[in-house]
């Protein structure tokens, strides 16, 4: 199960590579974001929710909730 430290890092890396790519982090619907993860099965969770695999919501891993 990842650490909150190496989900905040991927949440980090995926926003840097947002900017580079001309896009702001604000585009994102706030609902999309809060719900993603970064497990490798693709999984999506309640923005509060961890996946069945440990992945935090990136709500959660930002620690916005």
């Amino acid at each position: 199960m990842p650490t909150s430290t190496e989900a905040a890092d991927r949440l980090l890396e995926h926003l840097l590579a947002d900017l580079a790519a001309g896009l702001s982090p604000f585009d994102l619907e706030a609902d999309e974001m809060m719900g993603e993860t970064d497990c490798p099965h693709g999984c999506c969770v309640e923005p509060d929710g961890i996946c069945p695999h440990g992945w935090k919501s990136a709500a959660l891993s930002a620690g916005m909730i």
